[in-house]
């Protein structure tokens, strides 16, 4: 039963959806406005009108619109006109006056996360489309200004305080002239915490320092699911070793008849003798929240699948891999790749570089699947993820790892190609997930708090995804791409490889354009409006040229686009395959706009791999022009071999929206005085 109010509380009533709704206010709490959405509120500010205008008061919730103060008992006279309301808050002349509201409870309770506030507006609808003079008439009767209209029946008025929004709702309603009237309340919200024992160790949802690390250092993942946990039609493909899919923290996610094992041939892909790597992987992009079993996923609700690739990896299996039920499945999830040694080139075969491009040219209704690809675990041995051929494709997210502080984990290899980072260990904390049951995985339990690898931030970056695709499902693979990195978080500010690209966007190659903010992405997928139809263009040329042995100056050949248009993504083939030890060119490509792309360093290489129309991706000029002289430059960084020029070919894909979605472009003057 709840709980009753305070003997002394006032109760108040109105209607809302044909209901008769009540809550009370003892009148010594009280809820000061800040500012309305999107306005900039000078904090400073702020705390001067707060300061000497009551006895003392204590700061019960902070949003960035609204603040809740306990005060003294106040009177509701207070609160009925705009004088009353700046005995209670200091008008400054930098600020205009703030509305002020009692705060008020649905039930016996004071929580101070679940409080609410009367905005000063009233909701209203009409039985059909008001007149003009309607709206007009009502506005004379009831004291209240038209703010907005919703829809052509719904309407928002605002009173002259918030405390007489009530009274004007209560009074339009009895008045007959509309369908229903409410006060516009801000009601906040709890998080929506789990009662998953091992949630609060996974630091990666939400880093408070509570291992250590460095307090939001982490992917933003809890206040997402105020709104969204997932959904089975949108289903997370785990494509790895052996998953588990009658784990206890994952069977209520799995849908039925999608996963499949390829080493066996066989539909479970559970394998006991399998390492436990692909069941770790998929409780990290959707393990099932809010069961009180274990851990939490990304996606906690979303659906999940196992394909059992690693131990079969031929290229009709990979073919299969993603091609099998794609039209059922949205994210596939992919912590795999060729050996992160940096001695090799290697990327799919014909047969599995066909299915990724129809699972994203077709998948989804036409949409296209998300691809996730894990960036890459070579940095100590100097590899690169643009020598991943699978991770380097336009089609994939790939994704490079973080530290629980927000540092570059020591493995993650960098890439023109990482469009952002996730959280991973390499610092002082590692990730918890699930593990192998009833016999020894990572750990001897059903979960694990020892995983990691950017194989560890793919399949975060997974279950975000299933989150976006949750809160829009017409977002094309394009738009979750564009999406994630126009909303990743700028981490470890002070990292010297940090640039502005041409189009005024941070980018990083060692952590793309940020790490991955869950509730950025989120909300940005809801209203997002979709990237126009997509645009190719391509060119090349045989420049034939000497590299220099052991030069700064290297071989140079530029190509020059006269189509314009917003780049997405930037692909390059490139061919010196008369040079011995690939591994001693430097190969940087730079855009109209100024931007650099390091696609190869110097660093030890095998020999029985040569730059022979070897593509490399590029996703930093995100957001600039395609027009105008595009750059490529290879450098021979060590003495003793030395080889040609031969060919390189530019393809160039974006969309026509001038300027894409919310950016500008700048020019490279305008953007090393930004840098400065």
């Amino acid at each position: 039963m709840p709980e009753a109010p305070p003997q002394d509380a006032a109760k108040v009533v109105w209607q809302e959806n044909g209901r008769r709704m009540q809550a009370w206010t003892t009148f010594d709490e009280i809820a000061v406005f800040r500012g309305r959405v999107r306005d900039k509120v000078d904090s400073e500010i702020f705390r001067q009108q707060m300061r000497g205008t009551a006895p003392k008061r204590d700061i019960l919730t902070m949003t960035p619109f609204v603040s809740m103060l306990r005060t003294q008992k106040l009177d509701a006279s207070r609160f009925a006109s705009r004088r009353g309301m700046d005995t209670l808050v200091r008008r400054t002349p930098e600020a205009p006056p703030r509305p002020v509201s009692p705060v008020f409870y649905t039930t016996g309770r004071r929580d101070a996360a679940a409080g609410m506030a009367l905005t000063g507006e009233v909701v209203t609808t009409f039985a059909q489309q008001p007149t003009p003079a309607q709206l007009e008439d009502i506005e004379r009767r009831f004291n209240v200004s038209l703010t907005r209209s919703v829809t052509p029946r719904s309407y928002i008025f605002e009173a002259e305080t918030p405390w007489l929004s009530l009274q004007a709702a209560n009074a339009l309603n009895r008045s007959g002239l509309v369908a229903e009237a409410s006060p516009h309340w801000l009601k906040l919200k709890a998080r929506r915490l789990t009662n998953d024992p091992l949630s609060p160790q996974q630091w990666h949802l939400s880093n408070t320092g509570q291992l250590g690390g460095t307090p939001g250092a982490d992917g933003n993942v809890l206040p997402v699911w105020e709104g969204f946990t997932g959904n089975a039609s949108n289903v997370v493909a785990i494509v790895d070793g052996a998953v588990e899919i009658g784990h206890e923290d994952l069977q209520a996610n799995v849908r039925p008849g999608l996963s499949y094992d390829f080493v066996a041939d066989e539909a479970d892909p559970t394998d006991a003798s399998d390492d436990p790597h692909g069941t770790a992987c998929a409780g990290i992009a959707a393990a099932r929240g809010f069961n009180g079993l274990g851990v939490v996923g990304a996606a906690p609700e979303t659906g999940l699948a196992g394909l059992r690739l690693l131990g079969a990896e031929t290229d009709f299996n990979e073919f299969q891999a993603f091609s099998r039920n794609s039209t059922a499945i949205s994210v596939y999830s992919n912590s795999w790749g060729p050996d992160d040694d940096g001695m090799r080139l290697e990327g799919p075969g014909p047969l599995a570089l066909e299915a990724i491009q129809s699972a994203t040219a077709h998948g989804r209704d036409g949409k296209g699947c998300v691809i996730v690809w894990a960036g890459g675990n070579g940095r100590q041995d100097l590899d690169n993820s643009n020598y991943d051929g699978y991770a380097n494709l336009r089609q994939v997210i790939a994704v490079a790892a973080s530290t629980d502080r927000g540092e570059q984990a020591p493995y993650s290899e960098p890439g023109a190609n990482i469009l952002l980072n996730a959280p991973s260990d390499g610092g002082i904390a590692d990730i918890t997930t699930t593990d192998q049951t009833g016999q020894p995985g990572y750990s001897f339990s059903e979960y694990t708090s020892l995983f990691g690898g950017t194989s560890a931030a793919a399949p975060l970056v997974s279950g975000v995804a299933a989150l976006m695709l949750e809160a829009n499902p017409q977002l094309s693979w394009r738009d979750v791409r564009w999406i994630l990195a126009e909303t990743a978080r700028q981490n470890d500010p002070s990292h010297a490889d940090w640039t502005l690209n041409g189009a005024g966007m941070h980018v990083n190659h060692a952590y793309g354009f940020g790490t991955v903010d869950a509730k950025a992405a989120v909300d940005t997928s809801a209203g997002w409006p979709g990237l126009g139809p997509e645009r190719t263009v391509m060119a090349e040329t045989r420049p034939g040229a000497l590299i220099p042995d052991n030069s700064e100056t290297g071989a140079s050949s530029t190509l020059r686009i006269d189509d314009d248009f917003v780049v997405e993504h930037v692909d390059i083939w490139f061919s010196a395959a008369d040079h011995p030890r690939w591994g001693d060119l430097e190969i940087t490509l730079t855009s109209p706009a100024g931007t650099t792309s390091v696609l190869s360093q110097l660093h030890p290489s095998g020999g029985t791999y040569f730059y022979d129309n070897w593509r490399f991706g590029s996703v930093r000029q995100l957001g600039e022009r395609s027009a105008g002289a595009w750059t490529l430059t290879a450098r021979d960084r060590r003495s003793g071999q030395t080889g040609t020029f031969e060919h390189w070919k530019l393809e160039i894909h974006g969309h026509d929206a001038p300027g894409g979605p919310g950016r500008v472009d700048i020019t490279p003057a305008l953007m090393l005085l930004l840098q400065d």
